[in-house]
C-alpha cells in the first residue's frame, strides 16, 4: 500500500465475490444473521462486523479463509476456515458481548435498523471508516463511525460520529477531540492527498461492491454515481441514551455542551477546564462559518432502542451549531475568541494575553478592532475574494490604522516622547504593523518600558543598578531601542540598549531583551553555518570570552538557547570590542514558564545559566515583568510615572484569576489619552485621518476644540450622516447627492467619487454635510490628510489658533444658522460628526480658496 492511497473495492473482483457468495461466510453468518452482521468493504478484502468488532478479515485467496483475534476464539485461532466459524459462532459473539462495549453495540443496532427501515431516508454504507494514505503506517486523525447516503437526489453524504451516554464525551477521545478530527477533514480541500472529492469516489465503489456482495442496496441507489452526489458532506454528532447516570446528574447533552462551550448553553452545569486552558468549540473550528455540524440527541437505549431513520427519527432532539451563535464573554477565563482569530496554535500562557490584550483594547482603550495582515486564505475562497476579505478581516488584538497612528499601542503619557524616539530610529512614524497595530506581539513594548523609563535617568540609573549588580554606574549617556551594533556579524539586536560611565570614569554598555508570549527560536540556515563553523564570530565569542564552562557552539544548537545565547554573545562582542564593561539581561513575564522553573522544571533562563562560568554568570541577568514593574514603584515618583507603571502592569501581567478592571487605572488613561494627544497636535501623522472634539457650552456660547482618542470610525460607524456634496466649480456643477442618509461606508464611498473628480482641481469647491443639534452637544471633526491645530472660539469672535503657526483656522458665527467655516491654505476636506438632540442647525464646511 505504500505505492498508493487506499481505495475501498480496490481488488473485490468478481472472482472474488463469486467465491465469497459460495461460502458459509454468505450463506450462513451473513444471510442467515442479517439484523447483526455488517458487510464491509475494504481495500482488496472485506469484514464482517458484529457489534461493530471486526470478527472476520477475509481476503482473496483459493480457499477462502477469516482472519480473526484470537481473543475472540479464547485464543486458540488466529485464521478460521467458514466450516470452523460456523461452528465458533456462538463463542465468538459471546466473547464480543463480553467486552460491555455499549456504544459498538449501539452503534450496529442504529446501522442496522436504519437499513431495514423502507421509511429511512438514508443508507448506511460503511462503519470504522479509517483512512491510510500513501505511504503511512497508521491511519489519519479523521474516522468515522458510520457513513451514510441519501436516498434522493442530489444524493448527500452523512459522516457521522456516535456517542452512547456521558461516559464517553470526556477526554482522550472524547468530544472534543472528535470535533477536530472532522474539522481536519473538512478543511482537505482539492489540493490535499484526500478530500471529500476522493471520499466520493469511494462511496460510489462500496455501494457497487455491497451490491456484488448480496448486500440489499435500495433502488434509488442502484445507479449513483459521483456526479449526482452533493459536493460537500454533512456532519452530524449523534448521542444515544441522553439520560442521566444516576438522578440528579447531568444529561449527556449538558455534559457535552460543558466540554465545548464557555457560556453554559444547553442547560451545562459546569464547564471543563479544557474550554478554559485550551478554547471552545469554536476555537477548535478556528470560527470556520462553513463547519456546520448537526448535533443529534435521543434518550433511546439499548438493549431494545428503535429508531428507524439514522439521521430523521423523531425522538431526536436537534443543536446546530453557528459561529454566529458565539457569545462574546470579556473575562480573563472565559473570553473567546472573536470570528476568524487563528489561536489554533496558541500556547496556553499565549491565549491567556490573547484574550487579556483583548480586554484591554475593548474595556481600557475602549478601540474598536483591526485588520490582521496576516489573514489566512480560507478553504474553497477564490483568490479574488481572499484579497479582498484580508482587508476586510477583524482581529481582537489588532488596532485600526487611524487607532495605530494616534500610538494608542503605547502609553498614552508618554506619547510625545514615543513618537519623537520612533522618529528617531525610522527617520518617520512607522506603519509596521506588528509595531505598531499588533498588541500581542512584543515589538510595542520595549517602546512602552524603556521611553518612558529613561525620561528619568537619575531613577533609571537606580533601576539599572539593580538589574546588573553594577553599583558603579554612575550617569546615562546614551539608549536607544532597537539597536544593533553589528560587532556579531548577524541581524542579532539588542531591544534596547544603554551606554553609561562608571564612577571611575569609564564606559559600559547594557544590552536588553524582552520576552512576551515568544517560547523557543529556530535555529536557521545561517545561524546553522555559524554554529558549524570553527572561526565564526559565534565560535570566536564562545571560546575566547570565558563566560562558558563548556566551548562547543553545538550545545546551544536548540530552541531553548539559540537566542537568548545570541542576545548574550552580542553584549559579549561589544563590550570585548569596546573594552568596556558589558552585561546581557533578559526581561520576560512570570507566566510564561518556557523561560523560569515551574512545577520543578527548569526554565530555559535557569538552564543557560548553569552552562555559564563564574564570569559569564555576572554578566548575565534575567528578570520578570512583575519585579521590574514594582522596581520602578520604588525608584520612580511623579503622577506621569505612576500611570506609567499603572499601564504596565495592567496591559502586561496576566493573574490567573478573571480580569476585574481597575476604575482608576481606567479613569487616568482616559485622561492621559485626552490630556497627551492634545499636546502632541502638531506632531500628527500626517498620512491619517484625525478628530477635533467640539463642546458646546450654553451658558456662554464658548466652543472648544481638542483632539481626543477617538477614530472616525468609531464616531461614524453607530450613526446615520446626513450628507450633502456640492461643487461650485466651472468644470464640474453637478451635484452628487442631497439630503440623504448614509453610513459610514456609504458615505465614504460617495465622498471618494467626489473626491475624485473635484480634489485635485485648484479651484476645487467646498463640501459640507448637515444636521441638527443643541447647545451643549459634542461635534467631531476629523481633517485630512494633516491636522494643523485647533482653535478656541467664543461667540462672534474669530480667534486665530496658536498652535502651529504655520497654519491656522479661521471659525466664525453666522446671524442665519450656527454655521462655521474652517478656512485654510491647503485644498484638503475634512469629516464631520455631529450628535443630534435638538432642531438647531449647524453648517461646516471648507472654504474655496482660489489659487
Amino acid at each position: 500500500m505504500e505505492d498508493r492511497n487506499s481505495f475501498r473495492g480496490f481488488g473485490i473482483t468478481d472472482e472474488f465475490v463469486n467465491r465469497f457468495k459460495a461460502s458459509k461466510f454468505y450463506k450462513v453468518i451473513y444471510q442467515e444473521h442479517t439484523d447483526e452482521i455488517i458487510v464491509g468493504v475494504r481495500d482488496s478484502y472485506i469484514c464482517l462486523y458484529y457489534n461493530c468488532d471486526c470478527i472476520a478479515k477475509i481476503e482473496p485467496s483459493y480457499n477462502l479463509t477469516a482472519q480473526i483475534d484470537p481473543y475472540y476464539t479464547n485464543g486458540k485461532y488466529s485464521s478460521l476456515t467458514d466450516d470452523e466459524m460456523v461452528e465458533l459462532f456462538s463463542l465468538i459473539k459471546q466473547k464480543s458481548d463480553e467486552r460491555k462495549k455499549r456504544e459498538k453495540q449501539a452503534q450496529q443496532r442504529l446501522y442496522i435498523q436504519n437499513n431495514n427501515s423502507l421509511s429511512s431516508e438514508w443508507f448506511c454504507i460503511d462503519v470504522e471508516y479509517t483512512k491510510s494514505l500513501r505511504g503511512k503506517s497508521r491511519a489519519e486523525d479523521w474516522r468515522f463511525d458510520i457513513i451514510a447516503i441519501s436516498k434522493s437526489k442530489p444524493h448527500k453524504i452523512a459522516l457521522i460520529e456516535l456517542k452512547y451516554g456521558a461516559g464517553a464525551l470526556g477526554e482522550p477521545s472524547g468530544i472534543r477531540t472528535h470535533v477536530k478530527d472532522f474539522y481536519s477533514f473538512h478543511v482537505q480541500d482539492s489540493s490535499c492527498e484526500f478530500s471529500f472529492g476522493e471520499l466520493k469516489q469511494e462511496v460510489v465503489s462500496m455501494i457497487s461492491k455491497l451490491d456484488l456482495l448480496g448486500v440489499s442496496i435500495p433502488e434509488e441507489l442502484a445507479e449513483v454515481d459521483g456526479n449526482k452526489i452533493s459536493d460537500s458532506p454533512e456532519y452530524y454528532f449523534i448521542t444515544l441514551n441522553n439520560n442521566p447516570a444516576e438522578e440528579g446528574k447531568s444529561l449527556p447533552k449538558q455534559t457535552m455542551s460543558g466540554y465545548l462551550f464557555g457560556d453554559k448553553r444547553w442547560n451545562c452545569q459546569r464547564i471543563s477546564k479544557l474550554v478554559k486552558e485550551e478554547g471552545d468549540y469554536f476555537t477548535l473550528i478556528h470560527n470556520d462559518k462553513t463547519f456546520v455540524p448537526k448535533f443529534l440527541f435521543s434518550n433511546k437505549c439499548l438493549p431494545d432502542f428503535t429508531i428507524s431513520d439514522i439521521i430523521n427519527d423523531d425522538s431526536y432532539e436537534q443543536e446546530i451549531i453557528d459561529v454566529s451563535d458565539k457569545t462574546e464573554i470579556y473575562s480573563k477565563t472565559t473570553l473567546q475568541s472573536k470570528e476568524r482569530t487563528q489561536t489554533g496554535n496558541d500556547t496556553l500562557f499565549k491565549r491567556k494575553c490573547r484574550i487579556h490584550q483583548s480586554w484591554f483594547r475593548e474595556k481600557v482603550l475602549k478601540l474598536g478592532m483591526g485588520v490582521n495582515p496576516r489573514t489566512h486564505r480560507a478553504v474553497n475562497e477564490t483568490e479574488e475574494d481572499f484579497l479582498v476579505r484580508r482587508q476586510m478581516v477583524e482581529d481582537i488584538n489588532h488596532l485600526t490604522d487611524t487607532d495605530a497612528s494616534l500610538l494608542m499601542n503605547f502609553v498614552p503619557s508618554f506619547h510625545k516622547e514615543i513618537r519623537n524616539a520612533l522618529i528617531g530610529r525610522y527617520g518617520k512614524v512607522p506603519v509596521s504593523h506588528d509595531l505598531m497595530n499588533d498588541m500581542l506581539r512584543s515589538e510595542n513594548i520595549p517602546w512602552n518600558i524603556f521611553v518612558p523609563m529613561f525620561q528619568d535617568k537619575d531613577a533609571a540609573i537606580c533601576v539599572l543598578r539593580k538589574l546588573t549588580n553594577r553599583n558603579n554606574i554612575k550617569e546615562i549617556t546614551s539608549w536607544k531601542i532597537e539597536y544593533n551594533p553589528n560587532t556579531l556579524g548577524d541581524n542579532t539586536a539588542f531591544d534596547a540598549f544603554v551606554q553609561y560611565r562608571t564612577v571611575e570614569g569609564n564606559t559600559g554598555i547594557i544590552g536588553i531583551e524582552v520576552k512576551y508570549t515568544e517560547e523557543g527560536y529556530k535555529v536557521h540556515k545561517k545561524e546553522q553555518e555559524r554554529i558549524d563553523e570553527p572561526k565564526s564570530s559565534y565560535s570566536l565569542v564562545t571560546r575566547d570570552s570565558h563566560c562558558f564552562i563548556e566551548t562547543n557552539t553545538e550545545q546551544f544548537n536548540t530552541r531553548e538557547y539559540i537566542q537568548i545565547w545570541r542576545n548574550h554573545m552580542l553584549a559579549i562582542s561589544m563590550g570585548t570590542e569596546y573594552e568596556c564593561q558589558y552585561d546581557s539581561v533578559t526581561i520576560y513575564p512570570s507566566g510564561n514558564t518556557h523561560f523560569h522553573s515551574a512545577n520543578g522544571r527548569p526554565g530555559a533562563l535557569e538552564q543557560y545559566m548553569n552552562m555559564l562560568t563564574d564570569k559569564g554568570k555576572s554578566t548575565f541577568h534575567y528578570t520578570s515583568f512583575e519585579e521590574l514593574f514594582n522596581l520602578f514603584d520604588l525608584s520612580y515618583n511623579g503622577e506621569r510615572h505612576k500611570s506609567w507603571i499603572d499601564y504596565l502592569k495592567a496591559r502586561y501581567i496576566v493573574d490567573e484569576d478573571e480580569i476585574e478592571c481597575n476604575q482608576h487605572v481606567c479613569t487616568s488613561y482616559q485622561k492621559d489619552n485626552q490630556q497627551h494627544a492634545a499636546e502632541n497636535i502638531a506632531d500628527v501623522n500626517p498620512n491619517t485621518s484625525q478628530t477635533i472634539e467640539v463642546v458646546l457650552d450654553g451658558a456662554n456660547q464658548e466652543w472648544v476644540l481638542n483632539l481626543v482618542d477617538y477614530s472616525l470610525d468609531d464616531m461614524l460607524s453607530t450613526s446615520k450622516v446626513r450628507a450633502r456634496f456640492t461643487n461650485d466649480a466651472p468644470i464640474a456643477s453637478r451635484q452628487v447627492s442631497t439630503e440623504k442618509y448614509y453610513s459610514l461606508d456609504q458615505f465614504k464611498k460617495a465622498y471618494n467619487q467626489e473626491r475624485g473628480s473635484t480634489h485635485d482641481n485648484k479651484n476645487a469647491a467646498y463640501w459640507y454635510f448637515c444636521r441638527s443639534v443643541k447647545i451643549g452637544d459634542v461635534i467631531y471633526l476629523a481633517k485630512g490628510p494633516a491636522l494643523y491645530g485647533y482653535a478656541v472660539v467664543k461667540g462672534n469672535e474669530v480667534i486665530t489658533d496658536e498652535t502651529t503657526g504655520e497654519h491656522s483656522w479661521k471659525v466664525e458665527w453666522h446671524k442665519y444658522d450656527k454655521e462655521i467655516a474652517i478656512d485654510a491654505n491647503i485644498a484638503t476636506p475634512f469629516f464631520v460628526n455631529l450628535q443630534v438632540q435638538k432642531d438647531k442647525m449647524i453648517r461646516l464646511h471648507k472654504a474655496i480658496e482660489k489659487h
